[in-house]
C-alpha cells in the first residue's frame, strides 16, 4: 500500500474570487462542480493566499473569509489551488475487520466526490484507528471500500474525528528518487513536492507503507533543517544516512534501538552536499560525490569524535575528476576499486584500501565514450560491465563490454583453433577498425578488420584481437626523507631507476625499451615468459622540477608495477 496523508484536494477546474483582499463575505466561484456542504470549515490556498470557507451555496459557489490576500482574483489555474483538510461531517463505518474485508461508509452530509474535477476513488479513510481504501462511489454520502488496517470499532466518528487521505506518490506530487533497505524496511525519500520527507514500510512488508504508532507500523518523517535540502540518496550502514543537496544526515532510533514511528532521531552530520550520482558503500564508508560533481568524499563514523565525517579522498587528484562524475560502481574482488564515469565519457578508477592507507586514482580512456558501469559478482571475483558508445564503420553503436584482467586490448575477441589458421572471423563489431593482435602470445602487426575477418601474417592456434590502448605511469618527483623540499624544483639527475615488476612484458621507461628476451633462453618465434623481478634503467639525464621517467606499455602485453626505486643526484641552487 502506498504512503498517504491528509493533503486535501487540487480540483481540476479554475477558481475566481470576488475580491482578493483580506476580509469577510468574499465569494469563490469554480468553473465546474467541486464543492460540497461539508466543505464549510475547510480552507482554500494558492501561493500566499489563504481563505476559510464559511458558507456553502452550490457545488460551484462558496462564501469565504480571506485571511491572507491572494495575488489576484483569478481565474486561478486548474490544480494550482488546494482545498485543504478533510470534509467536516460525521462518518459511520459498517465493519471494523478483517483486513481485506468490505466496508461501507456513510456520511451525515454530502462529503464524497467522483467527477472530472475531484475523485475520491483510491483515497483512504482514516477512522477509528483503522484505514479503509475507497473503491466504490454510491453517492455523495455513501462510499464503499476495503479494510486495509482493522478498525477498533464501528462507532460513528464526529466531524474532525476522521480524515480523508490521498496518495502522496503521483504524477503531480512526484515519486521518490531514492530508496534503500534498512532494518527490514524499504526506506524511500525525495519526491518533487516532498523533497525532505522519508517514508518507511511496515517491518518485513516491503510494499506496505501504511503508518501508525505501533513499532512495526510504517512511518513518514521530514528532515527539519534551516534550508530546503532535497534528499538525493539514502545509504544503509550502521545507521540510515540521508544524503541531501546541502548536507549529510543520520537517522537512528536512539541508543541500540530500531527506528519506529515514535522513536527516531535525525541529526545533521556534515554540510558538503551530495550530487545526483548514486553513492557506493566501501567497507564501513559511503563514497559519494560532492554537490559540485568533482570531489570524492568518504562518509564514515569516527569513534574519536562520535560522529560521521566525510574527508575529501580526491584532494591529491582533483584534476582527474574534471568534467564531473556522473556514475559509480564498486568492485571488491580481486582488488577494491571504485569505477566512475566522467561527464566527458572518460572513466576514472579509485583503488582504495583503508586498512593499508591506500587511495590511488587513474584515468581510463577508450576509442569512444563510457556511459555506465555495473559491478556483478562472478565466480570468485566481481566482474565490471560497461556501456560504451563507439563509432564503428561510420555508425554510432552501444556495446555492453566487461573488463577482463587477462586481456590487453579493448572490445576484444579471443579464439582458439584445433589446427593453426591465418583467417579468423567474429569481428563484425569492429568492422573497418585497426586492431592489435596477439597470436600464440606473440605481438603481430596491426590489422584492419574487413568483412568481419582478420588475416594474420602467419598461422596461429590462439589469438586475442581488439582496439589498441596504451598504459602510462608518470611518477612524481620523489621526496627525500628527512630533507623537506629538497629535490623539488632543483636540477636533478636520475642515475638509475629500478622498476619492480610482476609478470610483465614489453614495457619502456623514459623512452627506453626494457629488454625481456635474452639469447640462449628460448626460441625466437615462441612467446617470452612474463618477467617478475627488478629491471634497472640508467642514463635518464638531468631535469629541473620534473623527471622524464614515464613508464609506458604500448603493446598488447601485461604491465604490473609493484615499486619504483630512484637513485638520483640533486644539485641545489
Amino acid at each position: 500500500m502506498p504512503p498517504s496523508e491528509e493533503k486535501g484536494d487540487k480540483p481540476a477546474t479554475t477558481l475566481t474570487l470576488s475580491l482578493a483582499t483580506v476580509g469577510t463575505g468574499r465569494t469563490a466561484t469554480a468553473a465546474a462542480a467541486c464543492f460540497e456542504a461539508s466543505d464549510v470549515g475547510r480552507q482554500i490556498t494558492n501561493q500566499a493566499g489563504l481563505a476559510t470557507i464559511t458558507a456553502y451555496t452550490s457545488t460551484t459557489v462558496v462564501t469565504v473569509t480571506i485571511v491572507d490576500a491572494f495575488a489576484s482574483v483569478g481565474p486561478i489555474a486548474s490544480q494550482s489551488w488546494t482545498l485543504t483538510e478533510s470534509p467536516k461531517t460525521g462518518l459511520t463505518p459498517s465493519a471494523k475487520d478483517p483486513i481485506g474485508g468490505a466496508c461501507t461508509m456513510t456520511a451525515t452530509a454530502a462529503a464524497f466526490r467522483n467527477n472530472a474535477q475531484v475523485s475520491d476513488i483510491g483515497k483512504f479513510v482514516e477512522i477509528n484507528d483503522g484505514l479503509v481504501e475507497i473503491t466504490g462511489f454510491t453517492s455523495a454520502t455513501i462510499v464503499t471500500g476495503i479494510i486495509r488496517t482493522p478498525l477498533v470499532n464501528t462507532t460513528a466518528a464526529a466531524s474532525g474525528g476522521w480524515a480523508l487521505r490521498s496518495q502522496v506518490w503521483n504524477s503531480v506530487d512526484g515519486y521518490p528518487r531514492t530508496g534503500t533497505l534498512y532494518e527490514q524496511r524499504l526506506i524511500c525519500a525525495g519526491s518533487i513536492n516532498y523533497p525532505q520527507t522519508i517514508w518507511g514500510t511496515k517491518t518485513g512488508e516491503y510494499a506496505n507503507f501504511s503508518d501508525g504508532i505501533a513499532d512495526d507500523d510504517g512511518f513518514s518523517f521530514t528532515i527539519a533543517s534551516d534550508q530546503v535540502n532535497p534528499i538525493e540518496h539514502l545509504a544503509s550502514t550502521r545507521v540510515c544516512l540521508p544524503l541531501t543537496y546541502g548536507g549529510e544526515f543520520s537517522m537512528t532510533g536512539g541508543v541500540e534501538k530500531p527506528i519506529t514511528p515514535t522513536n527516531v532521531q535525525i541529526k545533521s552530520q556534515t554540510v558538503y552536499g551530495c550530487a545526483f550520482t548514486r553513492p557506493v558503500r566501501v567497507g564501513s564508508e559511503v563514497i559519494f560525490i560532492q554537490r559540485g560533481g568533482r570531489k570524492v568524499r568518504a562518509l564514515g563514523y569516527r569513534v574519536e569524535s562520535d560522529s560521521f565525517n566525510a574527508p575529501d579522498v580526491s584532494v591529491l587528484a582533483e584534476h582527474i575528476t574534471e568534467g564531473g562524475i556522473t556514475e559509480m560502481a564498486f568492485a571488491q574482488e580481486p582488488d577494491s576499486v571504485v569505477w566512475m564515469v566522467r561527464g566527458d565519457g572518460q572513466a576514472v578508477t579509485m583503488t582504495i584500501d583503508r586498512d593499508q592507507e591506500v587511495i590511488g586514482f587513474a584515468r581510463q580512456e577508450t576509442d569512444g565514450e563510457y556511459e555506465s558501469f555495473a559491478s556483478v559478482p562472478y565466480l570468485d571475483s566481481d566482474r565490471v560491465f560497461a556501456v560504451v558508445v563507439r563509432t564503428i564503420d561510420g555508425a554510432t553503436v552501444r556495446y555492453i563490454e566487461y573488463f577482463d584482467p587477462d586481456l590487453n586490448t579493448d572490445c576484444a575477441v579471443t579464439g582458439t583453433s584445433g589446427s593453426p589458421q591465418t583467417v579468423w572471423t567474429g569481428f563484425d563489431h569492429l568492422e573497418g577498425e585497426t586492431v592489435d593482435v596477439l597470436a600464440d602470445g606473440i605481438v603481430m602487426p596491426q590489422i584492419v578488420v574487413a568483412g568481419g575477418e582478420i588475416t594474420l601474417p602467419r598461422e596461429a592456434s590462439a589469438i586475442e584481437a581488439g582496439l589498441h590502448y596504451e598504459t602510462e605511469i608518470d611518477p612524481l618527483m620523489p621526496a627525500i626523507a628527512g630533507m623537506s623540499g629538497l629535490g623539488q624544483g632543483e636540477a636533478t639527475s636520475i642515475n638509475e631507476i629500478i622498476i619492480r615488476l610482476h609478470e610483465t612484458l614489453g614495457a619502456e621507461v623514459g623512452g627506453q625499451t626494457i629488454p625481456f628476451r635474452r639469447f640462449g633462453t628460448g626460441i625466437l618465434n615462441q612467446p617470452i615468459v612474463p618477467f617478475t623481478g627488478d629491471k634497472r634503467i640508467s642514463k635518464l639525464g638531468w631535469a629541473r622540477g620534473a623527471i622524464d621517467a614515464l613508464i609506458a606499455q604500448r603493446q598488447p602485453l601485461p604491465l604490473q608495477v609493484l615499486a619504483i626505486i630512484f637513485k638520483m643526484t640533486v644539485n641545489p641552487g
